[in-house]
């Protein structure tokens, strides 16, 4: 967000659970997992879908197609 052009992925990856209502919380449903990407110079982290991407090993399914 600070405009900076020096970013580096991080190793490892974040799912994101989707869920149904607020009411409560489903583990191992519908996710989406996805890489993060942060700017060496301020640290923000911008999240970027693997099935979007196209980066989903093969047989892996992206629960949010």
């Amino acid at each position: 967000m600070c405009g900076n052009n020096n970013f580096v992925m991080l190793d490892g990856y974040f799912v994101h659970d989707i869920q149904p209502n607020l009411k409560g919380r489903i583990i191992g449903g519908t996710n989406v997992p996805s890489i993060g990407v942060a700017c060496k110079r301020c640290g923000f982290i911008s999240q970027h879908a693997l099935g979007a991407l196209g980066l989903l090993k093969k047989g892996e399914k992206d629960d949010n197609e």
